[in-house]
């Protein structure tokens, strides 16, 4: 798992390269890509749920998965794509 600002074609390639898995946060910082999924996913519930509490405040965690690889959209080109954290 890693950080928004680590969210890259590269970082997931390099990772995929090494035979290992990820989980990468799309937020803001790529509105476009962020757009994109958020349309894609929307009516889709949540796969799991998440409350955390720290620093002063509360965070709901949702994962969203599409399900098999072959069935996401050909314009999501990134490698390794499967799922989404909002």
């Amino acid at each position: 798992m890693a950080d928004a600002l680590h969210t890259n074609r590269e970082t997931a390639q390099h990772i995929i390269n090494q035979g290992c898995h990820y989980l990468l946060t799309v937020r803001g910082n790529q509105p476009k890509l962020h757009e994109q999924l958020a349309e894609y996913f929307s009516g889709m519930g949540p796969d799991v749920v998440d409350w955390d509490s720290g620093h002063g405040r509360v965070e709901c965690r949702q994962i969203v998965r599409s399900g098999d690889i072959g069935r996401c959209p050909q314009w999501l080109d990134f490698p390794g794509r499967a799922s989404w954290r909002r």
